[in-house]
């Protein structure tokens, strides 16, 4: 794993602890020199973003300081105004006459009235959240009763209704059983 950009690489490697050795390199000596070297091409490759997609950097460069080098000989040649320092003079003084003392202090107050009112919202929602889980818990409950009475009522219904769809078919199966 290379050092760079995050360090500057002194040359050590896990074979070789200290310069001060002398020893002919080995091969995880050449691989860390690789990895190094790799890892400082790709950190200036990604800086330029390719020099391949910018062949006219250095022209471009070039026209850049050249503009600029322009544009400070544009502003030595500027004088600022005679009056200039009356009106910053003057502006200090307004400056410093205004006082925004009393408009800090009532946004000031502003803001803490905000703080608590959104407290207070806060508060109010947390009741209405708990006072509608509580209702709609209320009302499944209720529901559920009504379903199961229902269902009940219906069923009782239903067997009173083949009882009697029974007795039916029996009077018309055997007519003198009605007699």
């Amino acid at each position: 794993m290379a050092k760079f950009p995050r360090e500057v690489w002194d040359g050590t490697t896990p074979r070789r602890l200290s310069l001060d050795a002398v020893t002919a390199p080995d091969h995880s000596d050449w691989m860390a020199l690789t990895r190094e070297l790799q890892a400082t091409q790709r950190y200036i490759l990604n800086l330029s973003g390719s020099l391949e997609a910018m062949p006219n950097f250095d022209k471009l460069f070039k026209e850049a300081a050249a503009r600029i080098n322009s544009l400070f000989s544009e502003l030595e040649l500027l004088t600022p105004p005679a009056d200039l320092q009356g009106d910053i003079a003057a502006m200090q003084q307004k400056l410093e006459n205004l006082d925004t003392r009393t408009e800090h202090e009532r946004l000031k107050n502003g803001v803490k009235k905000l703080f608590l009112r959104s407290r207070a919202f806060e508060a109010a929602f947390k009741t209405l959240k708990k006072d509608v889980y509580h209702q709609l818990s209320v009302l499944t409950h209720s529901c559920r009763n009504q379903f199961t009475k229902l269902e009940e009522s219906t069923r009782e219904r239903t067997d009173k209704l083949q009882l009697q769809i029974a007795e039916l078919q029996d009077v018309l199966e055997i007519p003198e059983l009605g007699d």
